[in-house]
C-alpha cells in the first residue's frame, strides 16, 4: 500500500511512549524521533509484519516477521510493511558507504583501482581464490600486507574454498578483507595512522560517519555506534534511513559533491563486477547478475539494502529473526510486487525463492508462502 512518510508514526505522547517502552527498560530498539545522548537511549520496539509462513501438509509450522521499506531520494517513505522507524544494524549493507572516503580522497585513482577492485572494497566476499589474490594485490599497492588487516581471520564463506584450505585461513579470507584493504589504502594515501584505523575517532571513521549522515539524512545523534564482526565501527538507525541511503546510492544526482561522483563510481563498479561483491552461490551476486540496474548489499542478521540505478527508489529489508535464507525470497517477492523484476528474471533466480518444502527424500511436504502485500 502507498503511504506517506508519516502515515504510520506512533502518537507523539508520553503515554504512547511509555506503553511502547520495554518493561524492564532493556533495549530491543531505539527511538529516534527525539535525540538522546549516545550512552542513554530510551529503547522502543516498533511493530514488525509477517513476511513468510511455512506450511507443512497445509498446516501452520512457522512464521518469519520483519520490515520492508522503499524510500525515494528525498527520504519520503513510498511503501512500507511493518513500521520502518525500527532501528536496525546496517552491518555489511554499510559497505558501499564505508568505501566512499577511498574514492572521495582520490586514493582509488592514485592506486589505479579497477571496477573489480572497488567492488571488492564494497564486498562481503566468499574467500574464493580470486577474491583473496585481489585483496593481497590491493594491500601491496599501498606497501601493505595481511599483517596490517585488523578484521581477524575466519574460514571462507564459500564452502569449497574453505574445504580446500583445510583450516589454513588468514585475515585475507575474512569476507570483510576487501573493505579493510580499502580503508588502509585510504589511510596510506592521506597519511593517516594505520594502527588505529578502526578507532571511532580516527579521521577515516569520522569521514565515513559524515558521509553516512549525508546519505541517511540523519544527524550524528541519530546513529547508534557498536562494533561489527570485523572490528570496524557499525551503526544502527531506522530502516527507512537505510532505504533512503540506497535510493541516493542508485540516483546520486541530488547529492552534493564530492558524494555524487564517488557514489556513481562505486555503484557502477558493484553492478559491473558482481562476482567481487560476494561470489559464487551468493544472493547479492546472483541478483545483480540477473537484474541489470539493481545494486544490492546484504549484511549479517538478515538485512539488505537495494538501489535502483536511476529508478529513484531505495529498498531496505530486515528479517526480525535474522533469517538469511528467506531474506532472498522476501527480496524477490518485493521486487516482483513493485514491478522491478521481470518474470524471466524471477525465473532465473528460482533457486533463491523456493515455494515448495521438500523432505530428505525430495518429496513435497509443504509450502513456503510470502504473507505480505506492498
Amino acid at each position: 500500500m502507498l503511504l506517506t512518510a508519516h502515515a504510520s508514526d506512533m502518537p507523539h505522547t508520553a503515554d504512547a511512549r511509555t506503553q511502547e517502552k520495554v518493561q524492564n527498560g532493556k533495549s530491543s530498539a531505539y527511538n529516534t524521533d527525539t535525540m538522546h545522548s549516545h550512552h542513554h537511549h530510551h529503547h522502543y520496539r516498533y511493530e514488525s509484519a509477517p513476511l513468510v509462513e511455512v506450511l507443512r501438509g497445509g498446516a501452520f509450522e512457522k512464521r518469519h516477521r520483519g520490515w520492508i521499506v522503499a524510500c525515494d531520494t528525498s527520504g519520503r517513505v513510498c511503501y512500507e510493511v511493518g513500521n520502518s522507524k525500527q532501528d536496525v544494524f546496517s552491518r555489511s549493507a554499510l559497505k558501499p558507504f564505508q568505501a566512499l572516503p577511498l574514492v572521495i580522497t582520490g586514493a582509488h585513482k592514485a592506486y589505479d583501482l579497477s571496477a573489480e577492485d572497488l567492488a571488492l572494497v564494497c564486498a562481503s566476499h566468499g574467500g574464493q581464490p580470486e577474491h583473496v589474490a585481489r585483496v593481497a594485490q590491493l594491500l601491496a599497492k599501498g606497501g601493505l600486507s595481511a599483517a596490517d588487516l585488523q578484521c581477524g581471520p575466519h574460514a571462507p564463506l564459500h564452502g569449497p574454498s574453505a574445504q580446500a584450505l583445510e583450516g589454513a585461513f588468514t585475515a585475507l579470507h575474512n569476507n570483510c578483507s576487501g573493505k579493510h584493504a580499502g580503508m588502509l589504502l585510504t589511510c596510506v594515501h592521506q597519511g593517516w595512522d594505520l594502527a588505529t584505523y578502526l578507532e571511532p575517532n580516527h579521521p577515516l571513521q569520522q569521514a565515513i560517519r559524515i558521509a553516512l549522515q549525508a546519505f541517511t539524512g540523519l544527524s550524528p545523534e541519530g546513529l547508534t555506534t557498536a562494533v561489527d564482526g570485523c572490528s570496524a565501527p557499525n551503526y544502527s538507525f531506522p530502516l527507512m534511513h537505510l532505504a533512503t541511503a540506497f535510493a541516493r546510492l542508485g540516483t546520486p544526482t541530488g547529492l552534493l559533491e564530492p558524494y555524487a561522483e564517488a557514489t556513481a563510481i562505486l555503484a557502477q563498479a558493484m553492478g559491473n563486477a558482481p562476482f567481487y561483491v560476494a561470489g559464487d552461490e551468493r544472493f547479492d551476486t546472483a541478483l545483480m547478475a540477473a537484474v541489470p540496474g539493481i545494486i544490492a548489499k546484504s549484511g549479517a542478521a538478515g538485512v539488505i539494502g537495494i538501489a535502483t540505478l536511476d529508478g529513484e527508489l531505495g529498498l531496505a529489508i530486515k528479517m526480525e529473526d535474522g533469517n538469511r535464507e528467506l531474506l532472498a525470497l522476501v527480496v524477490i517477492e518485493t521486487l516482483s510486487q513493485l514491478h522491478l523484476l521481470q518474470p524471466a528474471q524471477a525465473d532465473a533466480l528460482a533457486a533463491w525463492h523456493p515455494r515448495i518444502l521438500y523432505n530428505w527424500r525430495q518429496q513435497p511436504v509443504g509450502e513456503i508462502c510470502p504473507r505480505f502485500q506492498i
